[in-house]
Parts: structure tokens; C-alpha cells; sequence
């Protein structure tokens, strides 16, 4: 089950960049004397969730526009037993794309989407 607050979302929804984020990050810095000093710390929080829903209802799109409005908005996500703290990635682009998968949807709450949800983990 994939559950973003209280929107089931559909079971087959993919996690498309799950494995395109390192957990530690480094800097890397030079003495005067021209000695490297590398710091490798461990990432607490920033995961990329994007995820892609393929047949979406209306109902459940309007609702995740509807979260889109909650300011400071953080929300549980529980993807298949796993349990993420997640925002909206508002600063990458448009943190949630909809398209209706039929070319003349009409506009009820049956409709089916396929959807883009940018998330972040907090």
C-alpha cells in the first residue's frame, strides 16, 4: 500500500530515483601549505521521493493539490511498509505534474492520471 497522509495513492506507484541519492556527502579543502583536509559527513535528512502514479482518480489528484496549500506541510508516506517524513519539493521544478491518460477525460471523480510526485524527505 502507498499512502501519502491519508491519500491512498496506487499500489504500483515506482520510487524512479530511490537510487539515484548518496547518503554521505564530503568537502574537500587545501592548507596553505597545500595539504587536502577532506570531511565526509553522513546526510540526516534531503532524500529525493519522486514518485510516478500511473492510474490515479480525480478524487485522489485533488487531493494532492490540495496538500500543495498546507504551508510548512509535513506528511507521512508510507511506501510499501517503509516509513518516510516527506515535504513537497517545491524548488525542483513543479512538485506535482498531472496528466490525464485518456485525451478527453470528463472530469469526474473516476478519471484516471498519471502523475509525478516530487517529495523530500525531512
Amino acid at each position: 500500500m502507498v499512502m501519502l497522509d491519508t491519500i491512498q495513492l496506487p499500489d504500483d506507484s515506482v520510487w524512479t530515483d530511490e537510487f539515484a541519492y548518496t547518503p554521505t556527502d564530503h568537502a574537500i579543502q587545501f592548507t596553505l601549505g597545500g595539504k587536502q583536509i577532506i570531511q565526509d559527513a553522513r546526510r540526516m535528512v534531503g532524500r529525493p521521493i519522486t514518485l510516478d502514479a500511473q492510474w490515479i482518480d480525480r478524487a485522489a489528484v485533488d487531493a494532492l493539490f490540495a496538500l500543495l496549500d498546507v504551508p510548512d506541510g509535513r506528511f507521512p508516506l508510507d511506501l510499501n511498509g517503509r516509513l518516510f517524513t516527506v515535504v513537497f519539493r517545491h524548488g525542483d521544478g513543479d512538485p506535482l505534474s498531472v496528466e490525464p491518460v485518456i485525451e478527453y477525460p470528463s472530469y469526474q471523480t473516476d478519471d484516471r492520471y498519471a502523475a509525478t510526485i516530487k517529495l523530500i524527505e525531512t
